[in-house]
């Protein structure tokens, strides 16, 4: 009777230290972080590293056929295979109350996120990336393969496979550890996602606090980059942020990303 007794109370203890464990792990809001094109959730590693010594739990998933899961990969993969990845993770972990954080392509992926699960999401950021309208793709104007082989100068691998250029996400110099780093882990990505429009069903991403930080000077943008980070500078409902610099933001300075998201996640 004893020894039950005993067991039963070392139960108790850890129930309430496990709940207690949870309640404090619980107190910060989770992080999503979503990677762009031809990337994994492999390029969140220091921001990641950062965020979690702060005491936040942190998930960067690899969307579908990228990455971790390249070999997965299928031209029948589109935008709405790597939006149901972030909602099925969210749903699966039994997430709430969610930073969502998505790069370059990703703004796509998070803003079709948040249209599905509007009440999980508390806050979205993107980092220098798609901020998609109703019924537009990607790239607005590109509706085909055929549209996006011409943008980019030429056919692409197996027709749906598309080249990275590292210089392009600001790492010019082949020699410096994050050329290396980044060639050495991107992968071609799927050119559907591309093509594939975001048709909203509960107003996208409005009605949720939402932050842009853009990363490619204005001034060399194209008329339509400019007309885009135009509306959203002007517009009330963003809070729009610039931290001039390379693409990649979280690779070029993974501490002032990471400080930003903690702040905001507050």
């Amino acid at each position: 009777m004893e020894r039950r007794q005993a067991l039963t109370a070392t139960g108790m203890i850890l129930a309430a230290t496990n709940s207690s464990a949870r309640g404090q792990a619980g107190s910060k809001k989770p992080v999503v972080l979503v990677h762009g094109a031809g990337h994994g959730g492999w390029c969140w590693r220091d921001v990641r590293r950062l965020l979690q010594a702060r005491g936040f739990e942190v998930f960067t998933p690899t969307l579908t056929g990228l990455g971790d899961r390249v070999h997965l990969r299928s031209r029948d993969i589109g935008l709405a295979t790597h939006i149901t990845d972030v909602v099925n993770l969210i749903e699966y972990e039994e997430l709430s109350n969610v930073v969502l954080v998505g790069h370059s392509y990703a703004g796509m992926v998070v803003t079709g996120v948040v249209d599905a699960i509007k009440p999980r999401i508390a806050l979205m950021i993107i980092i220098d990336g798609a901020v998609p309208e109703h019924g537009e793709p990607a790239f607005p104007g590109v509706t085909s393969m055929s549209d996006l082989e011409k943008r980019f100068g030429g056919a692409f691998k197996d027709g749906y496979l598309v080249s990275m250029n590292v210089a392009g996400l600001g790492f010019p110099d082949p020699n410096s550890p994050e050329h290396k780093w980044l060639k050495a882990h991107l992968t071609e990505h799927l050119a559907k996602t591309w093509i594939d429009t975001l048709n909203f069903k509960n107003g996208g991403s409005a009605g949720v606090p939402r932050t842009y930080i853009q990363c490619a000077d204005p001034a060399k943008m194209s008329d339509v980059g400019k007309t885009k980070i135009g509306k959203v500078r002007n517009d009330p409902t963003w809070t729009y942020i610039e931290k001039l610099g390379p693409h990649n933001l979280m690779n070029a300075d993974p501490a002032w990303t990471a400080e930003f998201i903690a702040a905001r996640a507050a």
